[in-house]
């Protein structure tokens, strides 16, 4: 599944293996806050499990999410997004949106944000047969998070509305993509 970025390196979607260790490592090397941390890692908790896992088991988790995912996450499939050899991010699908979750979630590391690769990613995950099985797509982001609402409308996503969420969070911007 590969793709161009703006700069026109190739960007490709694969399936986690724990032949990328060494690229998914070094990716999460880049990342300074427990956030960023956890974004990528995606177990559906802190990054502390990850710590205390081997590599192979955290693969396995990453592609058991298809049949058993975590608790309170819903089943789909998680890939990494590659550029040469390096993991520049991470991209979910769930079969079952929920209303402040929708379909998909992704994540950039901070030295490959603002060159098109979240685009991009999007992208290549809206090719998948998984994405064209589900049809209608519901991706959300955050109400001040311009980057991702500009992302979701490059790849055909309309406005449907904005909700309410836990007093603590921000908005959720709700967007649909009919694929």
């Amino acid at each position: 599944m590969p793709a161009h970025s703006r700069n026109s390196t190739i960007v490709n979607l694969i399936s986690p293996n724990i032949r990328r260790e060494t690229a998914f490592r070094k990716a999460l090397a880049e990342l300074t806050t427990e956030r960023d941390r956890t974004s990528l890692i995606y177990l559906g908790a802190q990054s502390e499990e990850f710590d205390e896992i081997s590599f192979k088991e955290y693969v396995e988790r990453l592609i058991q999410y298809k049949t058993n995912p975590p608790p309170r996450r819903s089943p789909g499939i998680v890939y990494w997004a590659i550029e040469a050899e390096s993991i520049i991010g991470r991209i979910a699908v769930r079969f079952d949106a929920d209303e402040t979750g929708g379909h998909v979630g992704y994540y950039v590391i901070p030295s490959c944000r603002n060159q098109g690769f979240a685009t991009k990613i999007l992208k290549l995950l809206l090719e998948t047969t998984v994405a064209r099985e589900i049809g209608r797509i519901l991706i959300t982001c955050d109400e001040d998070n311009l980057p991702s609402e500009r992302v979701i409308l490059k790849n055909g996503g309309r406005f449907e509305n904005l909700i309410d969420v836990a007093s603590d969070r921000p908005r959720k911007k709700r967007f649909w993509i009919d694929i």
